[in-house]
């Protein structure tokens, strides 16, 4: 599996892809908050965490390229757009 992990703060966002599968998983610091398996170039990840200022929604697009690997993400926080990887 391929992994990229993005620092949100404090925290820690794992993103696995499986290139023969075409399993994703998301991990919160650890835990696993998100898991789909996908053939699409663009695939929704959503979760919701407790935070020191309220609940928090985190958006997840992961990017596949053309062979079929990780390519991008896209991590937005309560809309907005934290952090990305073209």
């Amino acid at each position: 599996m391929s992994k990229c992990t993005v620092s949100v703060g404090e925290n820690r966002l794992e993103i696995e892809f499986s290139l023969w599968s075409g399993w994703e998983r998301l991990r919160w610091n650890g835990a696993t908050v998100s898991e789909k398996r996908s053939v699409c170039y663009v695939t929704p990840h959503s979760f919701k965490c407790d935070e020191p200022g309220g609940p928090a929604l985190y958006e997840v697009n992961c990017l596949t390229g053309w062979l079929g690997g990780l390519a991008g993400y896209i991590v937005r926080r309560n809309g907005l757009i934290i952090a990305h990887k073209p």
